[in-house]
């Protein structure tokens, strides 16, 4: 019986490939069955995810079994993480909620579980081959999330809400557009150039400030990374060709080109998309002075002031896994004005520090800046500067990270993030590999 699992290493991440490739698209598809076809709810979503989660704990097992598996510090990481999340349960104030989420938004035990182990089971695939497979069949299966009309106002795709849609969109977004600039595929570029041409008046329709902002955040990388390349370049650092960083720039060149284009097709969405960036600027000001109130970012302002007030009663373990609405002692939390009971904090890392406690919190706040710090070294140190799949993945990484601040983690999108975490995070050297 020991033996049964025995397998070489090449034919265990083919079993990881498989598993993602079948995930990516399956939950495409169910979002396609809540949102379109209205045949399932999200607590049946949760379940049949959830039992992909439990495949996977097979899988790492397996791994284990056989020594695949080697803890480093970004499991350490998650394997606290998890900790945190079934203390946060045992502790919750309605432990049947932490373990299958609120009504209406269900991100309960099950499905935090079932993302950090999409993390690991990803994390272990140590061949690009296997990474490149992942992310195409990711971003071919997007293109079914567009159900709407390219050039509408407030998008919601198969995530429910123009919020979300606007998280997906800009993780399909930046991954393509990374792909498309600094890898030299030639059989796919063109595939992530159209995507991400589809993709951004989806991203634009979307109207979320949250993301426009992650959207400049991954701009700036973009050209920061050109910067430092050209840098290198000219203190010789680096044996890339200047053609090539002729090329980089062009196509560079030919993105901005194409985004400016879509702003001068864009009629409807106009006065909705400058708006919204007009007021996103002024909230990042505001933020940035301190001066954030009750109506900030549609009444954000207000939601994070009453939530930190509850922070010191459940700072320990937090108020349970999806528990924020029986936070006030039997009544609830209402928005001034719009009358809205409060389920979220509309903020993934204060959402984490009120339901999870404030070590999840610190946890995985320091887990997200180790893979940032983590992932610059890897591709500095061992991947060629302009061809290399990880900084489409950093991209995506970072734009998602960004939005976070004012955005909420959705079970129908939050998955993809940690699939795309888990190929960015390198398990080996390039050196190594070619042994």
């Amino acid at each position: 019986m020991k033996d049964l699992f025995k397998m070489k290493f090449e034919t265990y991440e083919k079993i990881i490939t498989v598993i993602t490739s079948i995930t990516i698209p399956l939950i495409i598809f169910l979002s396609y069955l809540i949102a379109k076809a209205e045949v399932l709810n999200l607590v049946k979503y949760e379940c049949i995810i959830g039992f992909v989660g439990i495949i996977n704990i097979l899988v790492i097992l397996i791994g284990i079994r056989n020594n695949y598996y080697k803890f480093r510090i970004a499991d350490i990481f998650i394997l606290l993480l998890i900790i945190c999340a079934f203390l946060s349960t045992i502790f919750s104030v309605n432990i049947k909620t932490s373990l299958i989420g609120v009504e209406g938004r269900n991100e309960g035990l099950i499905m935090i579980i079932t993302y950090y182990t999409l993390f690991i089971l990803n994390s272990l695939i140590k061949n690009e081959k296997y990474k490149k497979i992942i992310i195409n069949i990711f971003l071919i299966s997007s293109v079914l999330h567009l159900q709407d009309s390219m050039f509408a106002t407030y998008i919601t795709g198969l995530a429910g809400h123009h919020n979300f849609f606007g998280t997906f969109c800009l993780l399909v977004y930046a991954l393509s557009i990374g792909l498309f600039i600094f890898t030299k595929e030639k059989k796919l570029k063109y595939l992530y150039l159209i995507i991400s041409s589809i993709y951004f008046p989806y991203l634009i329709g979307c109207v979320t400030g949250s993301v426009n902002v992650g959207l400049v955040f991954v701009f700036i990388a973009i050209v920061s990374y050109l910067v430092i390349i050209l840098i290198l370049k000219l203190l010789k650092k680096t044996n890339d060709k200047l053609k090539s960083f002729s090329i980089l720039v062009a196509k560079t060149l030919l993105v901005i080109s194409i985004i400016i284009l879509c702003f001068m097709k864009i009629n409807n969405q106009t006065q909705d998309v400058v708006k919204e960036f007009n007021s996103s600027k002024e909230e990042v000001k505001e933020m940035a002075s301190g001066n954030v109130t009750n109506n900030w970012g549609s009444q954000r302002g207000f939601i994070w002031k009453e939530t930190l007030k509850i922070v010191p009663k459940y700072w320990l373990h937090g108020v349970g896994i999806d528990c924020l609405i029986y936070a006030w002692d039997g009544s609830f939390l209402i928005t001034p004005g719009t009358n809205r009971i409060v389920d979220k904090t509309h903020n993934e890392y204060l959402q984490i520090l009120v339901t999870e406690g404030v070590f999840s919190c610190i946890i995985y706040i320091v887990f997200l800046f180790y893979i940032f710090f983590t992932s610059i070294r890897n591709i500095f140190k061992y991947e060629k500067l302009d061809n290399s799949i990880y900084i489409g993945l950093f991209l995506a990484f970072i734009g998602y990270a960004i939005q976070a601040f004012a955005n909420i983690r959705v079970t129908r999108v939050a998955p993809f993030f940690f699939i795309l975490t888990g190929l960015l995070y390198q398990r080996y050297r390039i050196k190594d590999a070619k042994k």
